[in-house]
């Protein structure tokens, strides 16, 4: 019975943490854009630790007749069969920010009894080399924090242990391990793990000794830490569709130019003032048409354009030039975001920027600042596809 309180006390300990730091989980919507975290190389996200504290041995028989170090109960039975010392060193790998993998070497000292009544206390070292595969709950269960100050981390580990005088047998067992970050390197760990192996590594008769060990450490973690992003788009193969759309009108486009180009130096070599005014007026199309529209898409959380984006924005451009030589006409610039990728505050903020942006490009291509109207939008959830995507819409005015 005392050793289940004891048990059950243990795991109430660790578990306080966990129910304290309950957090939201992510959003699980079908249709909200996906992020995973991978890491940057094999290298980064290790952990090398170091700590030390009790240990406890338990043989599971009561020892009524077999001599340890414990002190005997009422009923003449042992609680335990001995306290002592554990120090342990160990390097992790954390392969994602939920799954780690670690070695470690443990060093135990347990003083009992010799089975044989004399009473004479010696001194029981054993050690456990093992693997251990954690799980990272906290992050689990609240998403991905870089700023979170506490991990809960239960694991299990499997290994061997050994024992001077003893042959090498198999071990293994489960543990909680409880992380503290006092900066981006280096952490407290509070470690409570259970062992069990045969109880001939520790000097006992027979069965199964568990070893239960309290451990008190500090651990570094090594740069480069954190994760990168991996953004899955489900709006990618509409958008892909419409960037296919947009390259053949960019090559029409092209061969408008190329056409009306000719048709200019053909305009140049005329000679009648109103062969030239005919052929002004049934050839070259001037003035801008209320269908030129343009669309730039931005990256999530970015007012930058990518060089892609920016050739289409030049192309843009071009076709102002052309068609508004005079820059007598006006334009409607709206930015947007998506209210799905972040906060009220933030997506303000970046649409306004992305609108910003297209506004100077205008601005620095002759375009009078008061002939331009900045205009920004937050698109709520669940609205059209393309509607999510983060983009800017440039079109003239009537």
């Amino acid at each position: 019975m005392k050793k289940c309180i004891f048990a059950l006390c243990a795991l109430v300990v660790c578990a306080l943490p966990v129910v304290a730091q309950q957090e939201a989980a992510m959003d699980e919507n079908p249709d909200s854009i996906k992020v995973s975290y991978v890491p940057r190389s094999f290298w980064d996200n290790w952990e090398l630790s170091v700590s030390g504290g009790i240990s406890v041995l338990f043989n599971g028989m009561g020892h009524q007749k077999e001599t340890t170090s414990a002190p005997e109960t009422a009923t003449g039975h042992k609680m335990y069969d001995a306290i002592g010392g554990v120090g342990e060193i160990a390097a992790t790998k954390w392969f994602n920010p939920y799954i780690a993998g670690r070695i470690g070497w443990t060093t135990g000292y347990l003083p009992y009894a010799e089975a044989d009544n004399s009473q004479s206390k010696i001194a029981k070292w054993h050690n456990y080399a093992h693997i251990d595969m954690l799980w990272d709950w906290t992050t689990q269960f609240g998403g991905y924090k870089p700023g979170r100050i506490y991990d809960a981390v239960p694991y299990v580990h499997v290994g061997v242990v050994g024992n001077p005088g003893y042959n090498v047998m198999m071990g293994g067992g489960a543990g909680f391990l409880s992380q503290f970050h006092l900066n981006d390197s280096w952490l407290i760990n509070l470690d409570l793990r259970a062992t069990a192996t045969t109880a001939r590594k520790f000097g006992l008769p027979s069965g199964i000794a568990i070893d239960v060990n309290a451990l008190v450490g500090v651990s570094y973690r090594f740069k480069e830490q954190g994760w990168k992003k991996k953004i899955y788009n489900p709006y990618g193969p509409e958008v892909r569709r419409l960037n296919d759309e947009n390259d053949n009108l960019r090559t029409m486009l092209d061969q408008a130019l190329s056409e009306n180009q000719t048709l200019a130096d053909d305009l140049k070599k005329a000679q009648d003032e109103k062969t030239l005014t005919e052929v002004v007026t049934k050839e070259v199309f001037r003035g801008i048409p209320d269908t030129l529209e343009m669309t730039v898409y931005y990256a999530i959380n970015s007012s930058k354009l990518s060089a892609y984006e920016q050739a289409h924005l030049n192309t843009y451009i071009r076709m102002i030039n052309f068609n508004d030589p005079n820059r007598e006409h006006r334009y409607c610039v709206i930015g947007t975001a998506d209210q799905g990728t972040g906060t009220l505050e933030v997506n303000q903020r970046v649409s306004l920027e992305r609108a910003n942006a297209i506004k100077q490009a205008l601005m620095d291509n002759g375009i009078r600042e008061e002939l331009i109207d900045v205009q920004t939008r937050i698109v709520p959830d669940g609205e059209a596809s393309m509607a999510r995507a983060s983009h800017v819409i440039v079109y003239p005015l009537q």
